[in-house]
Formats: C-alpha cells, structure tokens, sequence
C-alpha cells in the first residue's frame, strides 16, 4: 500500500522549469522505501513522493527478534504479519494494551485462553523490539 506524503501543485505552463529545478522525474530509492514520481493531470504536474508499505523496512527486524522467543511468532497468512503469540490470533500488541487498561495477569489468561508463560514472552519480545537497536552488539 502505498500513501502519498507530499504533493506540490505545480501551475502547467511552468512545467518545463519545475521539472529542470527537481532532482526526479521518476525515481525509487530501496534504501528508503521512497518512490517519486510526477503526475500529469487536467494541465497540472504533481509531484507525488511515496514512502510504500513501511512494514517492509520493520518485518525483517521483527523477524530476527522473533527467532529468540518460541511462544511468539510471525506469519505472513495470519494476521498480516503482526507478532503474535504462537498457534493464536492474538496479536502481542494485544497483550500490552490489556495492561494500559488495567487487566492483571489472571484476567489476561482467563479471557484469551492462554498461558502465563505466554504473557511473560509476550513482554519479553516487547521490550527485545524496544531495545536492541540500543544495545551494544549492533549484530541486529
């Protein structure tokens, strides 16, 4: 999916200079995920700039995280990737929300059917994904 993130309006009959003033006409940096491209449309040039699906720049972290934790997991098919807790639909972003609203331990595992065990990973992959990027193995 993509989104735009910015549009210039650009009057058409000064077209000639805005396209000789930009550095793109049609262009896609993988690095960034951006793609820039110019649309030409009832006599207006637009320049339209793309940032695509940004979960394709955070699945692949989400993945190496993922292989340290064997109660969370993340699959494509079910539910669009999210991390989840193994053989489940319940998403791990789930579990922290039920937090935020006040729910313990026990009304946790009592209203999703699942394990103690499960909830603790489920913090664990969390705070993993929260911290990684800082520590000092730059491995990840």
């Amino acid at each position: 999916m993509t989104s735009i993130m910015e549009v210039q309006e650009v009057p058409f009959n000064a077209s000639e200079k805005i396209i000789s003033d930009t550095s793109f006409k049609n262009e896609y940096l993988p690095k960034y995920g951006i793609k820039r491209y110019m649309l030409d449309y009832n006599d207006t040039k637009y320049h339209l700039e793309s940032r695509g699906n940004k979960m394709d720049l955070i699945m692949p972290y989400f993945r190496r995280v993922s292989k340290d934790f064997n109660r969370v997991e993340l699959s494509e098919s079910v539910l669009s990737g999210m991390p989840r807790i193994k053989n489940t639909r319940i998403p791990v972003n789930l579990i922290i929300s039920c937090f935020r609203d006040g729910m313990s331990i026990e009304e946790i595992m009592e209203d999703y059917n699942i394990s103690n065990a499960d909830i603790i990973e489920a913090l664990d992959f969390v705070v993993a994904v929260m911290t990684r990027p800082y520590m000092d193995d730059k491995s990840d």
